[in-house]
């Protein structure tokens, strides 16, 4: 029998629960969060050059971007989820010590 999860072990929900594995660590989710975020915003950047092109097979088809941009929002809330599961595992230390761009300790 499997152990009961927590709701904090829930990093995303669609019509299934879809749980962190326990030995996943702060950083490693937030290195799948950064992953997460590439993805969304390569989609994003591809969909919006494809809508604006009228010959396009984007532009054609309404229905595949529409789908897209579902797929986008989903893995946004798995970026998301996967943030907030790395700071409920004290990640946020971690991501707070880190050096950010532009702000002069580069």
């Amino acid at each position: 029998m499997n152990a009961p999860n927590t709701n904090a072990d829930v990093f995303f929900h669609l019509n299934a629960d879809y749980h962190v594995a326990p030995e996943a660590t702060g950083e490693a989710l937030l290195e799948d969060a950064g992953r997460f975020l590439e993805c969304a915003s390569e989609t994003v950047n591809f969909a919006a050059i494809g809508l604006m092109d009228g010959d396009s097979e984007l532009y054609a088809n309404p229905k595949a971007a529409a789908s897209m941009l579902f797929g986008v929002y989903h893995t946004l809330l798995m970026a998301k989820g996967a943030i907030e599961a790395a700071l409920h595992r004290g990640a946020g230390a971690i991501a707070s010590a880190q050096p950010h761009a532009g702000s002069g300790n580069d």
